[in-house]
């Protein structure tokens, strides 16, 4: 019985193995830029950008895998569609090791990073060596472990990134004054049950208490660890990311217009008028803040002009407010508090 269990756990691995390797052959055979490489033992997919001309800069994006999801994945980076739009170099590191026995990028507790943390920072200054890589837009994500990871970049390396966003991530409260300056999007599931949602929770909150205005949190409620699914429906995720530039400055956005509230059987429901002119970055709204009675009831995209708030009864009994945030992180003036509209 015994010798069974670990021939089924072979061929299980073999399997995987080969899943891997397949993997590998289908992106370098769909994209052309594309390479699996390893520096100093540490492997790691990398993509040139599309028409990569060396008298241009290009933004790049690391993205830092989980424990344990070691596949090569087909990001919307490497499409062709985004890269005519954006294009970028890649670097995908993988990291093997185990965080529940000393391994993966960083080490939460003592806010340092782990030997293949410091390889994955190699591997960039490297390809920014030999690349022309715009060194104002750095960018870097990951989840879970991941997530960790690049939290943990980013506290050790603070100057070095644009912006990131972390997924199911953490680290102690006391690295949250080295995120002030780097622009950053917290997501997590509120009932996670591998990495507990109060270590994002506990960052963003310092992070504000510090005085920090460039940092957005989302709490998925009901999801547990793999809010990644989530984080992977926000449409504007990867859009607010590649707009981010260490030294760019922007304005505020306009107050919005024509707020109104009209009641149904069972909501109280929401309007207002989208901008009509975003020629003006500064108007381009990434979300606006729904505040019911001044405290914030909810969020929602830019490029929506109704919300249904679901109240049975008291409909009278609340007033609103909206507030418009662009891609700066920079919010508009509140309008004035709308109550129902008979």
């Amino acid at each position: 019985m015994k010798n069974r269990k670990h021939l089924i756990v072979f061929i299980s691995l073999f399997i995987l193995c080969l899943t891997h390797l397949n993997v590998i052959a289908q992106l370098s055979e769909k994209y052309s830029n594309y390479e699996y490489l390893e520096y100093q033992g540490l492997k790691y997919g990398f993509y040139k950008p599309l028409g990569y001309d060396e008298n241009k800069s290009y933004p790049l994006v690391m993205v830092l895998n989980g424990f344990a999801d070691t596949m090569n994945h087909d990001f919307v980076y490497y499409k062709e569609s985004f890269q005519l739009e954006n294009p970028c170099f890649v670097l995908a590191p993988k990291c093997y090791g185990n965080p529940y026995l000393g391994g993966g990028w960083a080490d939460m507790a003592n806010d340092t990073l782990l030997p293949d943390g410091k390889l994955a920072i190699e591997i960039m200054e490297n390809t920014i060596q030999k690349y022309n890589v715009d060194e104002d837009r750095l960018y870097l994500h990951g989840g879970s472990m991941g997530g960790i990871g690049t939290l943990g970049m980013i506290s050790n390396h603070p100057e070095k990134f644009a912006a990131g966003y972390v997924v199911c991530g953490g680290a102690t409260v006391k690295s949250s004054k080295k995120y002030i300056n780097t622009p950053l999007w917290i997501l997590h599931g509120e009932l996670d049950d591998v990495v507990p949602v109060h270590l994002s929770g506990n960052i963003y909150n310092e992070i504000i208490e510090l005085g920090g205005k460039m940092v957005r949190y989302t709490v998925y409620p009901g999801v547990k660890h793999n809010s990644w699914i989530n984080a992977s429906k926000e449409k504007t995720l990867v859009p607010w990311m590649f707009k981010q530039e260490k030294g760019k400055t922007a304005g505020t956005p306009d107050t919005p217009k024509n707020l109104t509230v009209k009641k149904s059987q069972t909501s109280n429901i929401l309007t207002w008028e989208l901008p009509k002119n975003t020629s003006n970055p500064d108007n381009e709204i990434w979300y606006y803040i729904i505040l019911r009675n001044d405290k914030v009831l909810t969020e929602v995209d830019g490029d929506v002009g109704t919300y249904s708030d679901g109240v049975r009864i008291d409909h009278d009994y609340y007033n609103y407010r909206l507030i418009a945030v662009n891609y700066y992180f920079k919010k508009s003036k509140s309008t004035g508090a709308v109550k129902i509209k008979e």
